[in-house]
Order: C-alpha cells, then sequence, then structure tokens
C-alpha cells in the first residue's frame, strides 16, 4: 500500500495583466508612468553617453529623472504587484493543497532590452516600465500518493498555466521544480 504525502514543487512564472484590467484597478496613472518614465530615462541615458538603458534602480540616487515619478512608479509597481500576488495565490489555491508566493517583481523594474539607438527605442522603454508584467516565484504543495510522484513537476507546471491563462493576458512559466 503507498502512502500519502505532501510534494512541494517551486514554480517560476511570469504573468502579464490585461489592459483593461489594470485601467480598471489602478485607473490611467498605468498609461502615464511608462511614457512619462521612458522620455525622462532617454534624455538622461543620452547625456550621460550610455548605450544602454539602465534597470530604474541606477536613477534612484541620480538627479536626472523626477524623484516624485520614480517613486509613483515605485508605488504603483508594489501596488499592482499586490493585486497580481493575490489574484494569482486566489486563482491557483483549488488547484493546489497550498500556494504560497515566495516572491514578486515588475519586469519594470529590470533592466530593459531596448538600446537608445534602436528604432522606437522610446515607445519600447514605454512598454517595457508599464506595470503589467510580473515575475513570480511559487511554492506550490500537492497532496499525492507515493507512487505517483514521477512527473509532478510538470503536472503542477500545466496546472498553473491552465489555471491562470484566461485571467491573465499572458502566462509563461519557466521553470517547476520538486523542492
Amino acid at each position: 500500500m503507498s502512502s500519502i504525502i505532501i510534494v512541494r514543487v517551486g514554480i517560476g512564472l511570469e504573468v502579464c495583466v490585461e489592459d483593461d484590467d489594470l485601467l480598471s484597478r489602478v485607473g490611467e496613472i498605468c498609461e502615464f508612468i511608462g511614457p512619462n518614465l521612458a522620455r525622462q530615462i532617454d534624455r538622461a541615458s543620452r547625456a550621460d553617453g550610455l548605450g544602454y538603458y539602465p534597470a530604474l534602480e541606477y536613477f534612484e540616487e541620480r538627479e536626472s529623472i523626477d524623484a516624485d515619478l520614480l517613486a509613483s512608479a515605485r508605488h504603483l509597481y508594489e501596488i499592482v504587484g499586490d493585486i497580481v500576488k493575490t489574484e494569482v495565490t486566489q486563482r491557483l489555491r483549488p488547484a493546489f493543497s497550498n500556494v504560497f508566493c515566495e516572491h514578486i517583481q515588475s519586469v519594470a523594474l529590470t533592466l530593459p532590452r531596448v538600446r537608445p539607438g534602436q528604432a522606437d527605442a522610446i515607445n519600447q522603454l514605454a512598454r517595457h516600465l508599464t506595470p503589467d508584467r510580473f515575475r513570480l516565484e511559487l511554492m506550490v504543495s500537492n497532496i499525492v500518493r507515493q507512487r505517483q510522484i514521477d512527473g509532478i513537476d510538470t503536472q503542477s507546471r500545466h496546472k498553473v498555466e491552465r489555471w491562470l491563462r484566461d485571467h491573465f493576458a499572458d502566462v509563461r512559466v519557466s521553470s517547476a521544480r520538486l523542492l
């Protein structure tokens, strides 16, 4: 007779919030932040002679970007991050015996994948700085029989994608591993 065990799986994923959902929850400020930050970052990066756009953290100690705009952006990323974290855990709770969000980060806080010399660089940077994409690290638990443990990481990956895909514009699971 096989015993019942609790199996924990670490899941890494990135979700994109629907534009309409973002607007209804936080208002038009989400459309304002990205383009305004992008223009200021572009100006500051060119003035500093950089061949790339640094992450927002680079500008926190410099006066080349409006401090209030930067603070508003950080605050907005936190608010939307809390909404995303709540939405993800609530949506996955019926699929798993336990769901815990270990880490969440706005993609806007990471190094942009656009360079100043690229065509349409400011629009791409504005899109990067919009608070709609988040990376999460989750720990989910499954109650299974000992003999059913094989492939539980792949099953968990598919469960996450299936349970979230109707509630976000995009869901990408980057990793799933047994803990």
